[in-house]
């Protein structure tokens, strides 16, 4: 090692006006110092003299390990690390604020996406509460239709069976319901056809009439009930005087009939 330190070229120069030499903290020639330019062509490339200075003086202060170290092949590259390592920090720096913004984004689209979940969760949730409703409702309806169902098949004593069948509650009690509305209508047509023949007087009629003197006219013949009635009691009172005179065996003389004072004679 010392060998390798005799080596370098030496001059004698002042290091920032201290006056140390090289050689004295090394123990070898007292007067000369290793300078900027004694360091080999790689170690001085791209270099300011201000650096080359600055290495000069700490290499006065480093013992015979260090500067061996300083000098080997291995450990020159390292002088310029100082910047790769800066620029490595950048980096860091760099990549970090956009790792945090991708996790500030991943966030929101983590907050988002639940969100969205939630929202489905309440539409899935209100879909299944208006089914259930809607079933109890067609339940209800299917009931109430059953029922008057059954209610025109004890007023008509005639029951249908569907051919074919919808599997549907409600739509097949449907169909029996048309099915005993038709059955109905047509009954009605029939009962009407046949009381008209029956009754032609009341059923020609094509208007309702507005009070209930007009509904009487329509049933009413178009002469004087009161003087037809009067008539009517009159031929009974005839009829029953004949049939008293009869009785009496009394003779009448019909031409005074007219003169009630005659009409009754002693016997």
């Amino acid at each position: 090692m010392s060998s390798a330190l005799r080596a370098l070229p030496t001059r004698t120069a002042a290091v920032d006006g201290t006056g140390v030499a090289l050689g004295e903290s090394l123990g070898l020639v007292p007067t000369r110092v290793p300078m900027a330019h004694d360091l080999p062509d790689y170690a001085r490339a791209t270099r300011s003299n201000v650096f080359t200075e600055a290495l000069g003086m700490a290499v006065q202060r480093m013992s015979h390990h260090e500067v061996y170290l300083l000098t080997s092949d291995w450990c020159v590259p390292l002088m310029g690390w100082t910047e790769q390592c800066e620029e490595a920090r950048k980096k860091a720096e760099s990549d970090a604020v956009e790792a945090r913004q991708e996790a500030d984004k991943a966030k929101a689209d983590a907050a988002g996406v639940e969100d969205l979940r939630k929202r489905l969760h309440d539409a899935e949730t209100s879909l299944s509460e208006h089914i259930t409703a809607q079933s109890a409702r067609e339940a209800a309806i299917t009931k109430r239709i059953r029922t008057q169902n059954r209610r025109f098949v004890n007023r008509t004593s005639q029951e249908f069976e569907l051919e074919n069948p919808d599997n549907d509650s409600l739509l097949d009690a449907v169909s029996f319901l048309e099915f005993h509305g038709t059955e109905a209508r047509e009954g009605m047509d029939e009962a009407r056809a046949g009381l008209s023949k029956l009754f032609p007087y009341f059923f020609p009629k094509k208007e309702e009439p507005a009070t209930f003197l007009g509904l009487a006219k329509c049933f009413n013949p178009p002469e004087d009930l009161g003087l037809k009635m009067r008539h009517e009691n009159m031929k009974v009172a005839v009829e029953s005087t004949v049939a008293l005179v009869a009785d009496s065996q009394q003779t009448i003389d019909w031409a005074r009939v007219g003169d009630t004072e005659q009409i009754e004679q002693t016997k």
